[in-house]
């Protein structure tokens, strides 16, 4: 009973109570590792990863091989800095279920992140490979070609994925930067468009009056202009040389 209570608590989402809930049930069962499992969880996910791979590993003992638990301790580990223990666990449930599309994503992540690039992309071509239209596997991909500098395969990652969702802000504002970066001006400027579909690009502008945007339409004598900064500093003050042109054109 305690352990349903527990569960049902984790799903209110009232974590901390989850805990008190499922710390009575392993008092009364406390080699009942469907408990111990679902403590971890709830203990990962209030942040306490530390407590959770102790239980995780509760959980583990009567089956080992559960890809489950052996992917959510994986999450705790590596959110604890164990990054050797965390890949191996991932290479366990890969090596056991080669087409495990979260472990190989999940590790491809990982890869990632401690910076073996090259492993990543080996991941992230082997979820593409079961999965086309795996978006995350496609963004990321396109962001390690870019560490890469393989400028031409990034941005064949983001078109890819901006085919599947031409929604999401990022596609488009990475697709312009490779643009950029591959000297393709005209074609990274209009796709650098993009970042005003970026939800970040509004909290920038909803601080003002609703004013038309300027698109590059001609500039009359006195016509007004309210310019903002949304680059970093450096860039910022780079960009105010254009200020010249267009009071030159009569713009106030």
């Amino acid at each position: 009973f305690r352990n349903v209570t527990g569960v049902q608590t984790c799903a209110l989402p009232i974590y901390r109570e989850s805990e008190h809930a499922f710390s009575l049930a392993m008092s009364i069962t406390p080699n009942d590792p469907d408990i111990a499992y679902n403590r971890a969880f709830n203990l990962a996910t209030i942040g306490d990863h530390r407590s959770a791979i102790g239980f995780y590993r509760a959980a583990l003992t009567p089956s080992p091989d559960n890809p489950e638990r052996l992917m959510n301790m994986a999450t705790s580990l590596k959110a604890t800095g164990a990054v050797v223990e965390a890949l191996d666990l991932y290479d366990k449930v890969v090596n056991d279920h080669p087409h495990c599309l979260e472990a190989l994503y999940n590790r491809g992540v990982l890869y990632q992140e401690i910076g073996n690039l090259e492993n990543a992309i080996e991941d992230y071509e082997t979820v593409l490979e079961i999965n086309p239209h795996h978006k995350l596997a496609l963004l990321n991909q396109g962001t390690v070609y870019q560490l890469q500098n393989k400028l031409s395969a990034a941005y064949e990652s983001y078109q890819a994925l901006s085919v599947i969702d031409p929604s999401d802000a990022r596609v488009g504002w990475n697709m312009a930067l490779v643009s950029l970066a591959m000297e393709d001006f005209d074609r990274g400027w209009l796709l650098y468009e993009n970042r005003f579909n970026n939800p970040d690009f509004h909290k920038l502008y909803s601080a003002i009056p609703a004013i038309k945007n300027w698109t590059g339409e001609s500039i009359t004598p006195g016509m007004k202009f309210l310019v903002l900064h949304e680059q970093g500093l450096g860039d910022s003050i780079q960009f105010c040389r254009y200020l010249r042109c267009l009071s030159d054109r009569g713009a106030i």
